[in-house]
This record gives C-alpha cells, sequence and structure tokens, in this order.
C-alpha cells in the first residue's frame, strides 16, 4: 500500500529533523495524525459514521516507551481507518459510476437504501448501475448494501444509545429479526451478542 511507505518516509524524515527527541517526536506524530484525519474527513465526511470517533480523535500513546513504539502505535491507528475506508469505498477500480454509487451509498447510509433509491439520486438506470457495479466490483449491489448498513450497524450498536430495534429500523430493516438475523451472519454474533 502506498500510504504505508509514503508515511513510513514521512515518519523518517519527522524522526531524523528532530533529533530522534522522544516527546517531540510524539508532539509531531499527534499533529499529523490530526491533519490526516481531518484531510480524510474534508473527501470522506460519511466515514464519521463508521468509525468510533475516540478512534478519530487522538492516538493514545500511554504504552509507548521508545520512538519504534510510537510508530507502530501511529502506523496501526492509520492502517486501521484506511482498512475501514477499502473496507466500504470499492474504488479499486477507479471507475466514475462506482465511485458515485460508492458515495451515494455511504452518504446516505441511513435512507431507505435501494437500487431504486440510487438509480433516482444517480439518474441513471437500475440495469445499468447493477451491472456495471457487479462487474467492476465483483459484488452485486445488494451485498454492498448490506455490507454497508451492517458496518454501520456495528458503530450504532457499540455506542450503545439506541435500542437493536431502533437501529434495526434506522437503517431501513422493518423486521428487527430479520435484521438481527442479516446482522449474525455478517458477524458472527447476534447484536445482543457484539453489544
Amino acid at each position: 500500500m502506498e500510504y504505508i511507505e509514503a508515511l513510513s518516509r514521512m515518519m523518517d524524515r519527522i524522526e531524523n529533523h528532530l533529533d530522534h527527541e522522544f516527546l517531540k517526536i510524539e508532539r509531531a506524530l499527534r499533529s499529523v495524525f490530526r491533519e490526516v484525519v481531518k484531510t480524510i474527513l474534508e473527501n470522506k465526511k460519511w466515514l464519521e459514521k463508521f468509525i468510533d470517533p475516540k478512534e478519530m480523535n487522538d492516538i493514545n500513546f500511554l504504552n509507548c516507551k521508545e520512538i519504534d513504539d510510537l510508530r507502530e502505535a501511529f502506523m496501526d491507528r492509520i492502517k486501521t481507518i484506511f482498512d475501514i475506508l477499502d473496507k466500504l469505498y470499492c474504488t479499486k477500480t477507479y471507475n466514475d459510476t462506482i465511485v458515485q454509487i460508492c458515495d451515494c451509498v455511504l452518504e446516505n447510509s441511513e435512507d431507505q437504501l435501494s437500487l431504486t433509491y440510487i438509480a433516482e439520486k444517480l439518474y441513471m438506470n437500475k440495469n445499468y448501475i447493477s451491472e456495471v457495479f457487479k462487474q467492476k466490483t465483483g459484488m452485486s449491489i445488494t451485498q454492498y448494501l448490506t455490507r454497508i448498513k451492517m458496518e454501520r450497524a456495528k458503530v450504532l450498536i457499540a455506542d450503545g444509545k439506541l435500542k437493536i430495534y431502533e437501529i434495526s429500523d434506522m437503517l431501513g430493516y422493518k423486521d428487527v429479526e430479520y435484521f438481527s438475523k442479516v446482522f449474525k451472519k455478517y458477524t458472527g454474533m447476534s447484536p445482543t451478542q457484539f453489544r
């Protein structure tokens, strides 16, 4: 992954520039982390819905004793964010239609998402969207919608503020038992176990 190499080179420069001083490097990495997150959120505002806010705010460097520990903690946190982006955003094909579909789904994850909804939002034919998406990503639109809804459900369930039936309804599942079944198939746990 290109971003790993770029961040690694950047960290080398920071360490050298700050004479390998632990506290200065820690402060610099916190600042860089905040900038990376800010930049991502400027382009992908929807990411806030799919990641624990604590993951986005700061890095815990408490267990770091050496500069290598700082480096590892920083890279782990960045990788977590990029892994979520990769899982949610099927754009390895760099196809404009796929980008539009992903953006539409991710920005509207709590609306009554369906193929018809996406087609109307994007002024595209349902069959075309369905065919192109499957061809370019290897998954059906339905599988993608389920993935997005379940990833959003994981955050909402872990948050604990809403009841399961409220989350189910919010994500367009009128039958809470069906929602629980889909969630269990996706995560391997029932919503209650996951919480």
